[in-house]
């Protein structure tokens, strides 16, 4: 027995001792400039990113901010109108990271139906060129719940808040819908002799409306539609259309007693893609592995991508280069120190 072992353990010394660096001797796919901007309808602020992709054997222990480009040149073109150059901006974020963008004050708000055109330029890459047009604004309307205002039901055996919205009829054809949301909320607790106060955020988002039923949303019998980034849905439905979503938060013991569960506040945004917008998000799930099972930031995940060899091609629209020029018009409902009741 002690001999089955010891070769056991030789073995094991042996195969993790095995280590064999293989050079690579492919081609190298030479350095472009990657793009990532979005116009709406109603913006009167552009702002865009610049940076230079990478490849995959480049240095791992990098921070995407390393690839930006504040010295690019970005331009950008109205309908019929001349270029402008856009202004070189830099930004503290609340994590003490220093963003670098691009950005321009428009003299007037742009419309659906407008051509915007954008264009980056460097000595040292060639220059990229996108080509937008501007989509129609969708809108809906969230209802309170009973009509109490700043009110919203909570459902305690599956753990969720539920959010009723009336849509408005979308008539247009040259868009994708979607709708995605961000709820931070705190839930003080009693726990035996002790009360406390937990935060959590979550962009969870389900519904088991039939309106999400051919969009490639996450399904299953019993969740229905669910994702952790957007729910895509048809543009097909009657007007004042009744929506039912739910936003699933985090669990806890079964011997927690909640004493108040307040949403700090919700962004509830209903989207209205292009079709460039559409299909560059539908790869950047598929690149995750469309499983929903964490979050994360699109931007940052591009500029992470692109360069590299992936199962999942990353959709661009980005002539001489990568990255995406979006058309996404957005509109957005803000709730803030909304009650729940339970049932």
């Amino acid at each position: 027995m002690k001999r089955t072992l010891l070769y056991i353990a030789t073995l094991l010394f042996v195969f993790c001792s095995c280590e064999r660096r293989i050079e690579y001797d492919g081609e190298i796919t030479e350095p472009k400039l990657v793009l990532q901007a979005e116009v709406s309808e109603g913006d009167t602020i552009v702002k865009a990113y610049v940076s230079r992709s990478r490849f995959f054997t480049d240095d791992q222990n990098y921070s995407y901010q390393d690839y930006r480009m504040p010295s690019a040149t970005v331009e950008i073109q109205r309908g019929e109108q001349g270029w402008q150059k856009m202004d070189t901006c830099s930004v503290m974020t609340k994590s003490k990271r220093l963003e670098k963008f691009f950005t321009i004050h428009l003299d007037s708000a742009l419309q659906a139906g407008e051509t915007i055109r954008i264009r980056a330029s460097h000595q040292n890459y060639d220059t990229i060129t996108a080509e937008q047009t501007i989509v129609h604004k969708p809108w809906c309307q969230a209802l309170n719940y009973n009509g109490q205002p700043k009110t919203l039901r909570r459902n305690e055996a599956f753990r969720c808040v539920e959010l009723s919205l009336l849509l408005q009829n979308y008539p247009f054809t040259d868009a994708h819908l979607g709708l995605n949301v961000s709820c931070s909320y705190h839930i003080r607790f009693q726990r035996g002799s002790r009360t406390d106060i937990t935060y959590g955020t979550t962009t969870y988002i389900r519904s088991y409306d039939q309106l999400f039923a051919a969009k490639e949303n996450a399904s299953a019998s019993q969740t229905g539609f669910s994702s952790r980034y957007e729910l895509f849905a048809r543009s097909d439905y009657q007007n004042a259309h009744m929506l039912d979503l739910e936003i699933p938060y985090a669990s806890y013991s079964e011997d927690t007693k909640v004493l108040e569960f307040t949403i700090d506040s919700m962004t509830l945004s209903f989207n209205a893609h292009g079709a460039d917008s559409y299909l560059y998000r539908r790869s950047m799930y598929k690149a995750k592995g469309d499983n929903y099972n964490e979050d994360f930031d699109l931007g940052a995940e591009m500029s992470d991508i692109f360069g590299q060899e992936e199962d999942v091609q990353i959709y661009s629209n980005v002539a001489n280069g990568y990255g995406i020029f979006a058309a996404c018009s957005r509109y957005k409902i803000v709730m803030k120190n909304i009650q729940t009741v339970t049932h």
